[in-house]
C-alpha cells in the first residue's frame, strides 16, 4: 500500500477528526473528475456512505451528475429529498466518499451540511462538504481498472439532467467558511 494522498488535519471541530496529519484535500485529479463534467468517463460511479440512526452503514450510488468538486477541499452534493442519505446526513453531518481512479481506490471523509433545495423537476437537497480526511489505498501486484460503472438507458434525457443540476449547484453562494 502506498502512503494515503488524502489526509486529515488536526482539527478539534465539530468533533472528532479522521486519523491522518496533513492538508485535507481532494487531489488535483479529483477535482477535475468532480468538476462539473458529467459526460466523463460515462458511467462512473461514487459511493457515498453515510450511517443511519440505527448505526448501520448505508451506501448510495452517485453520478458524475451528483458530485461537485468546488475546490481540493469542498464538494457539493445533489441528493434525492426524501432519501435515508439525506435523513442520515442530517442527522449526523457526516459521510465519506468512495471511488476508484487511475489504479487506486479513494475514500475521503467529508463534515457536510445541508444548503438550498434545487428546484425540481427533480429537486434535489444539496450538501456542502468540507473534506476533513481520506486516502488512496493501492498494491504493487494489482492496479484497479474500474469500480462500479452503469449504462445510461436514455443518455441524451439523462445528461442534460445532471448537466443542469452540476450547473445550478456551481451557481449557488460561495461555500461557508466557518464551519464552527
Amino acid at each position: 500500500m502506498t502512503e494515503p494522498r488524502l489526509q486529515a488535519a488536526p482539527t478539534a471541530s465539530p468533533g472528532a477528526t479522521p486519523s491522518g496529519l496533513g492538508t485535507p484535500a481532494l487531489p488535483e485529479e479529483s477535482v477535475q473528475l468532480f468538476g462539473g463534467a458529467c459526460e466523463s468517463p460515462a458511467g462512473f460511479t461514487v459511493e457515498l456512505i453515510s450511517v443511519d440512526r440505527g448505526g448501520w452503514p448505508r451506501v448510495a450510488l452517485l453520478s458524475l451528475g451528483e458530485v461537485l468538486a468546488l475546490n481540493p477541499a469542498t464538494v457539493r452534493l445533489a441528493l434525492w429529498p426524501h432519501s435515508h442519505s439525506v435523513s442520515n446526513l442530517r442527522a449526523s453531518g457526516r459521510a465519506a466518499l468512495a471511488w476508484v481512479q487511475d489504479g487506486g481506490a479513494y475514500t475521503a471523509q467529508l463534515y457536510l451540511r445541508e444548503g438550498p433545495t434545487l428546484p425540481g423537476p427533480p429537486a434535489r437537497a444539496v450538501f456542502e462538504g468540507r473534506v476533513v480526511g481520506g486516502r488512496r489505498d493501492e498494491v504493487p501486484y494489482a492496479r484497479l481498472t474500474s469500480g462500479i460503472t452503469f449504462e445510461l438507458v436514455e443518455p441524451a434525457q439523462v445528461m442534460a439532467g445532471w448537466q443542469a443540476t452540476l450547473d445550478a449547484m456551481r451557481h449557488l453562494p460561495a461555500p461557508v467558511q466557518d464551519w464552527h
